[in-house]
């Protein structure tokens, strides 16, 4: 094995998936931000007035990108909520002992 080669080892049942290649990882992610760059594009394109037109129902709605701001703000705040409901109805460690 070449010490530059990241390719973690096969699972124990002999299998790659495909998140285990870092080359694959990439190219996902290059292809994901540019999906993402074209969406937002389109609402730019919507707010100089050229070509598209968006239909909104809010004033908010048409800041460019506001759908992916409320989203990653709603996992945000999902994810604090979970936090603190996990301690409100963690079990104890030593539960299954008694």
């Amino acid at each position: 094995m070449h010490s530059n080669d990241h390719t973690p080892p096969p699972n124990d049942d002999g299998t790659r998936h495909f998140f285990d290649d870092p080359v694959k990882t990439r190219w996902f992610f290059r292809i994901f931000f540019v999906l993402c760059a074209v969406a937002l594009a389109f609402d730019v394109l919507d707010l100089i007035g050229v070509g598209y037109h968006k239909e909104t129902h809010l004033g908010a709605e048409k800041v460019p990108g506001f759908y992916g701001i409320y989203g990653f703000a709603g996992i945000v705040a999902l994810v604090i909520v979970a936090k603190g409901l996990r301690k409100v109805v963690a079990r104890d460690e030593a539960y299954d002992d008694r």
